[in-house]
């Protein structure tokens, strides 16, 4: 039987390796201190009015922007029951619905997501779970 490469295949692989290099250039771009800088003082800008939400990395890459972000309250003292979920590429949504899934089992009743990019399909599944639209921070 003869495989169809004319459509969904290509398509698929395209969208991929396009996943790939995004995912590769946010890497280099926070593996370089003043890249990373930059977008700590982004998501600094994201989250101004939302001292009390606790950060919740949904990748390792979101965890070193969230890392070199502001100091926030400590989030076992400040009561806080809102949640917002870090993500540095977001493709298809599913680290961050996972990750939104368990802060609101650790007691988040409200739970937000930013990623610093994100495709639209990925954004608009994590909008659907979450019941909230995706900050992204760079288009």
């Amino acid at each position: 039987m003869a495989i169809d490469t004319t459509g969904g295949e290509t398509a698929e692989a395209d969208w991929i390796a396009e996943t790939m290099r995004q995912a590769a250039a946010l890497e280099r771009r926070i593996a370089d201190p003043a890249g990373l800088a930059e977008l700590a003082a982004k998501l600094d800008a994201a989250l101004e009015g939302l001292e009390s939400a606790i950060l919740v990395p949904a990748s390792p890459t979101a965890a070193r922007i969230i890392g070199a972000a502001k100091p926030r309250p400590n989030p076992d003292t400040n009561g806080a029951t809102r949640a917002v979920v870090v993500e540095g590429y977001l493709a298809t949504g599913v680290q961050i619905v996972r990750a939104a899934r368990g802060a609101r089992k650790d007691g988040a009743s409200q739970v937000g997501a930013i990623a610093v990019a994100a495709n639209p399909a990925g954004a608009a599944f994590v909008a659907a779970e979450l019941g909230a639209p995706v900050i992204v921070l760079e288009s």
